[in-house]
Order: C-alpha cells, then structure tokens, then sequence
C-alpha cells in the first residue's frame, strides 16, 4: 500500500503516516487496533515489531512489558531533548571553563593588565568575539534535536524557533542534516572560541602587521567563518533534502 491507501483506511492524512515512517511521530494508542487490522496484523505483532505463531501466548509481566516499553517509545523524544540538551550544556560549561581561564592567562601576560578588557576590544575584540561564540554555540544547542514534519515537507532554507534563527545559504534544512548541522555549528563555534584569543594575542605580539583593521577583519571574518562555514559543510555531507518514502 502506499500511505495514502493506507491513510484512507485509517480515515487520516497521508502525511500522519508519513510522520510514522520518518519516525517524526507515533500513532494515536487509538488508532493502533485498525493499524493492525489494515495491516493484517495483531495489536502485539505491531507493538512488538514482530510476526507471532499462531499459537504463541504471552504471559502477564511480558504483556506488561510490552505495554510499559510502548509507552516510553511513545514518551521518549522529550527525554532524549532533555538528555541531549544535558549533554551540551555540560561541554559547554567545561569548555567555557576553559576559555575563562585562558582569558585569565593572557591577562597575566599582558603589558597592562589594569586595561586587558578595554585593550583587547580597542584592538580587535577577541575578547568579544569568544563571547559571542560562546553564546551562539549554547544558543544553537539549546534549538530541538528534532525539526517540526514541514522542514521534511517543504524546501525551507533557514531555521527559527523564536530565540534563535539562522540561514544557511543554499542549503536546504531538514532531519536529514540538522544534528549535523547542530554538532558542527556547535563545536567550531566552542573551538574558535577557545583557539583564536590565544592566537590573535600571540600574532599581535609578534606580528607587526597584524594590527588596527587587520586584525579587526580577521576577528570578525575567522567569527563568521567558524560559524557559518562547518554548518553548511556538515549539511552539504549529510543531505540537503528528505526524500518521501513508500509503505509497502
């Protein structure tokens, strides 16, 4: 059957099945005994996943099982967003830790340290520019694993939840390629973050031509770079485009 077919059956959208498929969403408890009918299955082959003999019985704590595995299948994409967004935010206080403490390492080192702040953004705005990433990075870490079913549906170039947007230039945004985009963006943004301070201090000081609006464009264009750049990488690897699939 296609899932129209199917979906005629069940009296839903084509899309809804779509959604089964794709794993963007589970069906209605209500609708799982004409699912399985449309099938030709039992209600326990299809929450088991599994043809049963004929003659197979299953005991109470197995039903039980059964029922109580669904239902945490059923539930089980805002514990893996919590567990994922857990999971950034402690990398990200590690190696937020880590950039403090490098800041704090270079303004030890520096001529004037009383004026390290209002130097190094009169200078260039490493400083600034760490921040920044720091901030886009946790920002960007924060936005759903999963995309709403339209990013699948449709040919939608940029993402935006509200807080936080961002356009990928001719790149289409889709599950396909949104944790890849969501890794990337997040570790080159921490990467630069915690890199570039270190070595835009070390080529001021040694560098006499990099300076004024050299090293301003260097800040601001590497920034934009190191955000932008290992997105639409990762996109480009893992896929621009969802394809619909077939329920055979």
């Amino acid at each position: 059957m296609t899932q129209r077919q199917l979906a005629e059956r069940l009296h839903l959208s084509d899309k809804a099945v779509s959604k089964w498929e794709r794993g963007l969403s589970l069906p209605d408890i209500a609708v799982l005994e004409p699912l399985a009918d449309a099938l030709g299955v039992t209600v326990t082959e299809l929450l088991r996943g599994e043809a049963l003999a004929p003659e197979t019985r299953l005991d109470l704590r197995e039903v039980n099982t059964l029922v109580a595995d669904s239902l945490k299948l059923a539930n089980g994409r805002p514990e893996q967003e919590r567990a994922a967004h857990k999971k950034y935010l402690l990398w990200w206080a590690a190696m937020t830790a880590v950039i403090c403490a490098e800041f704090f390492v270079l303004y030890l080192l520096s001529g004037r340290p009383e004026h390290f702040v209002l130097t190094s953004l009169e200078q260039g705005g490493s400083m600034a520019m760490a921040l920044l990433g720091c901030g886009l990075a946790i920002a960007l870490a924060m936005t759903e694993e999963t995309l709403p079913a339209y990013y699948d549906e449709y040919a939608v170039r940029g993402y935006n939840n509200g807080f936080f947007r961002i356009q990928l230039m001719g790149v289409r945004i889709s599950n396909r390629n949104w944790r890849a985009i969501k890794q990337s963006g997040f570790w080159s943004m921490m990467a630069w973050s915690l890199v570039f301070p270190g070595a835009d201090y070390a080529l001021a000081a040694f560098v006499p031509a990099y300076g004024g609006g050299v090293r301003w464009a260097v800040n601001l264009f590497g920034t934009l770079a190191a955000v932008f750049v290992p997105m639409m990488l990762a996109a480009c690897l893992a896929g621009g485009a969802g394809q619909d699939s077939r329920t055979k």
